[in-house]
């Protein structure tokens, strides 16, 4: 399993690897509307951005964490950093049209389907015309959620309601706990690990596991066009087990 750690927000999991979708963000700076990075964690991203040169703005739930990412920046580093805080879906901070190109990794997986929308929706609203949206979450395809019938049940929920985004754990780490009944002896050891760090960390939380077809028709219903999409493997998600298709990774664009 990969190495992970805590955001300094103490919020959730950062991760160390950059998401692979970076430069559809980055490439979205044009010297105008800045590019902004919702839910900012450790600033991995933000400092890559601000690399390529672009102004960026990082928004999290709080600031405890911006003081570290100030002091790694060089002074023109600092000058074209801004931090916010704010959630989705209600507390965006921005102007409609005011920003060049959103990126939102491993965040959205936190939200259920009415905050979904909305969080959608801002996004919409704050995007330039032309801008981008590029985002990872996981998948309903997750290999931990082998054997334990839920796919089943979300496409079932899928057929009886086509745009309600099912997919939705009330509780990811009773769901670990399931499926950690069902590990192989060699893989108990880690297993075990990783449960006594989501329960020391109180992460008892739910999780929404998404569709990958069902998010493009929903994006492409709120005005938006997909440049790319794909599941993926996502090795650095901290559990013990893995597959292909563990994460989905899109690239929508606003609609001129």
């Amino acid at each position: 399993m990969a190495e992970f750690s805590l955001a300094p927000s103490g919020v959730g999991y950062a991760f160390a690897l950059e998401t692979p979708l970076l430069t559809y963000w980055t490439d979205c700076w044009q010297g105008k509307g800045p590019l902004l990075d919702i839910g900012c964690g450790d600033g991995t991203h933000i400092r890559a951005g601000l690399k390529s040169g672009a102004d960026i703005i990082g928004l999290d739930l709080s600031d405890s964490g911006f003081e570290a990412i100030h002091r790694s920046l060089d002074v023109d580093q600092k000058a074209r950093f801004q931090s916010r805080v704010g959630r989705l879906p209600d507390n965006i901070p921005f102007h409609d049209e005011s920003v060049a190109g959103v990126l939102c990794s491993l965040v959205l997986h936190f939200l259920d389907h009415a905050e979904t929308i909305a969080a959608l929706w801002e996004v919409h609203r704050i995007l330039e015309p032309g801008g981008r949206f590029v985002f990872t979450c996981v998948s309903d395809q997750m290999a931990i959620l082998d054997g334990l019938g839920l796919q089943q049940q979300f496409e079932d929920e899928r057929k009886s309601s086509p745009l309600f985004l099912s997919g939705m754990v009330p509780d990811f780490v009773e769901l670990l706990e399931k499926q950690y009944r069902r590990c192989p002896a060699s893989q108990q050891d880690e297993a075990l690990a990783t449960l006594e760090r989501y329960r020391r960390d109180k992460l008892s939380i739910p999780l929404h596991f998404f569709n990958l077809n069902q998010l493009i028709m929903v994006l492409l219903r709120l005005g938006f066009s997909i440049e790319y999409s794909c599941m993926a493997p996502a090795d650095h998600y901290p559990i013990w087990k893995h597959g292909p298709e563990d994460e989905i990774r899109i690239v929508a664009r606003k609609n001129s």
